[in-house]
């Protein structure tokens, strides 16, 4: 498994510890009521002379639901809880730095059906270790 995946699983770990109302998936949104994270763009930032590097990983974090706050509350406990650990994990190959919010939970759309559609991303900086 690359480190991408490997980190974006385990932010997804993180985040399912805030005990949302649904299990948090990999790549599309469920037809009801869910919470998806998925990579989104991610690209290094600096590079060593060992050739290791310091990369930026971004990752949407999206939710429907059919109330509103059921949603809006989930999402914006997932941010603020993976935005203020005070350590992150580290492995033998990788180590995450620092987590932020690059764009706060907000309002997509309403879904026909009366699910509100929210969208959000999170930046994940982290180290290669080996």
């Amino acid at each position: 498994m690359s480190y991408t995946t490997d980190i974006l699983l385990e932010v997804i770990r993180l985040a399912q510890e805030t005990k949302p109302f649904a299990t948090i998936r990999r790549g599309a949104l469920p037809p009801d009521n869910g919470i998806c994270m998925e990579i989104a763009t991610g690209a290094p930032e600096t590079t060593f002379m060992d050739r290791r590097s310091v990369l930026g990983l971004s990752l949407v974090l999206n939710g429907k639901h059919r109330d509103l706050a059921a949603v809006s509350d989930a999402l914006n406990t997932i941010h603020h809880a993976l935005t203020r650990m005070k350590e992150y994990p580290i492995t033998e190959a990788w180590q995450i730095l620092n987590i932020s919010t690059t764009s706060v939970p907000h309002q997509i759309s309403r879904e026909a059906d009366g699910q509100w559609l929210f969208g959000s991303s999170l930046d994940v900086k982290f180290f290669e270790r080996r």
